[in-house]
């Protein structure tokens, strides 16, 4: 969805959700 980089918060959220999926990725074993 790329509508949220319109919104003033939009990257800032979303590198926080890939900063999440890239951590709870690494406690599970996967490599990217």
């Amino acid at each position: 969805p790329g509508s949220c980089f319109f919104l003033p918060n939009g990257t800032r959220i979303y590198n926080k959700l890939m900063e999440f999926i890239r951590s709870e990725y690494r406690k599970r074993g996967y490599e990217e």
